[in-house]
Protein backbone atom coordinates (compact mmCIF):
# COMPACT_ATOMS: atom_id res chain seq x y z
CA UNK A 1 0.00 0.00 0.00
CA UNK A 2 1.39 3.45 -1.07
CA UNK A 3 4.20 4.58 -3.27
CA UNK A 4 7.90 4.89 -1.50
CA UNK A 5 9.19 7.31 -4.18
CA UNK A 6 7.92 10.44 -5.13
CA UNK A 7 5.03 10.79 -7.35
CA UNK A 8 3.98 13.76 -9.18
CA UNK A 9 5.66 17.05 -9.91
CA UNK A 10 7.98 17.17 -7.61
CA UNK A 11 9.49 21.09 -7.47
CA UNK A 12 5.64 22.35 -7.51
CA UNK A 13 5.48 20.13 -4.04
CA UNK A 14 9.11 21.18 -2.49
CA UNK A 15 7.28 24.93 -3.48
CA UNK A 16 4.00 23.82 -1.59
CA UNK A 17 6.00 22.06 1.71
CA UNK A 18 8.38 25.86 1.55
CA UNK A 19 5.99 28.41 1.36
CA UNK A 20 5.03 29.33 4.83
CA UNK A 21 1.33 28.80 6.10
CA UNK A 22 0.81 32.29 6.31
CA UNK A 23 1.70 33.38 2.75
CA UNK A 24 -0.57 30.93 1.49
CA UNK A 25 -3.34 32.87 3.36
CA UNK A 26 -2.18 35.60 2.30
CA UNK A 27 -2.11 35.04 -1.16
CA UNK A 28 -5.47 33.91 -1.15
CA UNK A 29 -4.72 30.13 -2.17
CA UNK A 30 -7.36 27.78 -0.86
CA UNK A 31 -5.67 26.10 2.37
CA UNK A 32 -7.97 23.93 4.33
CA UNK A 33 -9.17 20.51 1.97
CA UNK A 34 -11.25 17.71 1.58
CA UNK A 35 -12.89 16.53 3.61
CA UNK A 36 -13.30 20.04 5.40
CA UNK A 37 -14.20 18.60 8.84
CA UNK A 38 -12.50 19.89 12.20
CA UNK A 39 -11.81 15.76 12.72
CA UNK A 40 -9.34 15.49 9.97
CA UNK A 41 -8.48 19.19 9.80
CA UNK A 42 -6.48 18.64 6.47
CA UNK A 43 -4.95 21.27 4.35
CA UNK A 44 -2.78 22.05 1.10
CA UNK A 45 0.90 21.20 3.55
CA UNK A 46 -0.40 18.54 5.51
CA UNK A 47 -2.87 15.96 4.14
CA UNK A 48 -3.84 12.47 4.62
CA UNK A 49 -3.03 9.93 4.89
CA UNK A 50 -6.03 9.17 3.03
CA UNK A 51 -7.00 5.56 1.47
CA UNK A 52 -7.95 5.46 -1.71
CA UNK A 53 -10.80 2.51 -2.47
CA UNK A 54 -10.83 -0.06 -5.04
CA UNK A 55 -13.93 -2.52 -6.63
CA UNK A 56 -13.95 -5.25 -3.70
CA UNK A 57 -12.41 -3.09 -0.90
CA UNK A 58 -14.04 -3.22 2.41
CA UNK A 59 -13.80 -0.37 5.00
CA UNK A 60 -15.45 0.04 8.48
CA UNK A 61 -17.42 2.86 8.56
CA UNK A 62 -17.24 5.18 11.66
CA UNK A 63 -17.49 8.61 12.97
CA UNK A 64 -14.00 8.92 11.65
CA UNK A 65 -13.99 8.22 7.65
CA UNK A 66 -17.60 9.33 7.66
CA UNK A 67 -17.16 12.39 6.15
CA UNK A 68 -14.39 10.68 3.66
CA UNK A 69 -16.41 8.40 2.22
CA UNK A 70 -20.20 10.10 2.18
CA UNK A 71 -20.45 11.18 -1.01
CA UNK A 72 -18.74 8.41 -2.34
CA UNK A 73 -21.29 6.12 -0.67
CA UNK A 74 -24.36 7.65 -1.38
CA UNK A 75 -23.40 7.68 -4.98
CA UNK A 76 -22.64 4.22 -4.86
CA UNK A 77 -26.25 3.40 -3.43
CA UNK A 78 -28.23 6.07 -4.65
CA UNK A 79 -28.79 5.74 -0.21
CA UNK A 80 -28.82 8.40 2.12
CA UNK A 81 -25.58 8.33 5.24
CA UNK A 82 -25.86 10.26 8.22
CA UNK A 83 -24.63 10.25 11.36
CA UNK A 84 -26.61 9.92 15.26
CA UNK A 85 -23.72 9.74 17.69
CA UNK A 86 -21.05 7.15 17.24
CA UNK A 87 -23.71 5.25 14.91
CA UNK A 88 -23.40 5.65 10.92
CA UNK A 89 -26.57 5.14 8.70
CA UNK A 90 -27.33 4.05 5.61
CA UNK A 91 -31.27 5.78 5.00
CA UNK A 92 -32.55 4.00 8.13
CA UNK A 93 -30.06 0.37 8.02
CA UNK A 94 -27.44 0.94 10.78
CA UNK A 95 -23.69 0.62 8.64
CA UNK A 96 -20.72 -0.52 10.48
CA UNK A 97 -18.90 -1.53 7.04
CA UNK A 98 -19.02 -0.85 3.60
CA UNK A 99 -17.83 -2.76 0.50
CA UNK A 100 -17.12 -0.41 -2.51
CA UNK A 101 -18.38 -1.59 -6.13
CA UNK A 102 -16.23 0.79 -8.12
CA UNK A 103 -12.64 1.50 -8.22
CA UNK A 104 -11.74 5.71 -7.15
CA UNK A 105 -8.59 7.51 -8.08
CA UNK A 106 -7.15 10.60 -6.27
CA UNK A 107 -6.01 13.39 -9.26
CA UNK A 108 -4.03 16.40 -8.70
CA UNK A 109 -2.69 19.40 -10.92
CA UNK A 110 0.80 20.03 -11.71
CA UNK A 111 0.44 23.14 -9.76
CA UNK A 112 0.19 22.55 -6.36
CA UNK A 113 -0.03 25.96 -5.65
CA UNK A 114 -3.44 26.14 -7.90
CA UNK A 115 -5.14 23.55 -9.24
CA UNK A 116 -8.79 22.45 -8.27
CA UNK A 117 -7.73 18.99 -7.91
CA UNK A 118 -8.78 15.73 -5.40
CA UNK A 119 -7.09 17.27 -2.86
CA UNK A 120 -10.05 19.96 -3.05
CA UNK A 121 -13.17 17.64 -4.04
CA UNK A 122 -12.02 14.45 -2.91
CA UNK A 123 -11.83 10.89 -4.87
CA UNK A 124 -12.44 10.64 -8.59
CA UNK A 125 -15.14 7.15 -9.51
CA UNK A 126 -13.25 5.10 -12.47
CA UNK A 127 -16.73 5.89 -14.41
CA UNK A 128 -16.12 9.60 -14.91
CA UNK A 129 -12.49 8.74 -16.65
CA UNK A 130 -13.16 9.01 -19.72
CA UNK A 131 -9.79 9.05 -22.03
CA UNK A 132 -6.26 9.63 -20.98
CA UNK A 133 -3.69 12.57 -22.02
CA UNK A 134 -1.05 11.10 -24.39
CA UNK A 135 -0.14 15.10 -26.16
CA UNK A 136 -0.32 18.54 -24.88
CA UNK A 137 -3.15 20.07 -27.39
CA UNK A 138 -2.14 23.81 -26.29
CA UNK A 139 -0.63 25.97 -24.06
CA UNK A 140 -0.64 29.74 -23.01
CA UNK A 141 1.71 31.04 -20.79
CA UNK A 142 -0.46 32.51 -17.64
CA UNK A 143 1.99 35.43 -16.96
CA UNK A 144 1.57 37.06 -20.61
CA UNK A 145 -0.58 35.15 -22.35
CA UNK A 146 0.95 33.92 -25.28
CA UNK A 147 1.53 30.31 -26.76
CA UNK A 148 4.30 28.15 -25.67
CA UNK A 149 4.91 26.39 -29.11
CA UNK A 150 7.53 24.40 -27.54
CA UNK A 151 4.96 22.30 -25.48
CA UNK A 152 2.14 22.54 -28.21
CA UNK A 153 1.55 18.94 -29.22
CA UNK A 154 4.37 17.81 -26.64
CA UNK A 155 4.19 14.01 -25.66
CA UNK A 156 2.83 13.53 -21.86
CA UNK A 157 4.47 10.68 -20.27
Amino acid sequence: MGNPGGLGNLSSQKEVHQTSDESLKEVGYIYTTFPYDPIHNWNIKNFGPLSIPKKGDTIPINKENFTIYKKLIEDETKGELSIKGNVVYLDSQKLDHYVFTTNYYFVVGDNGLDSQDSRYWGMLPEYCIVGLVTHIWSSIDPQTSTYRADRILKKVR
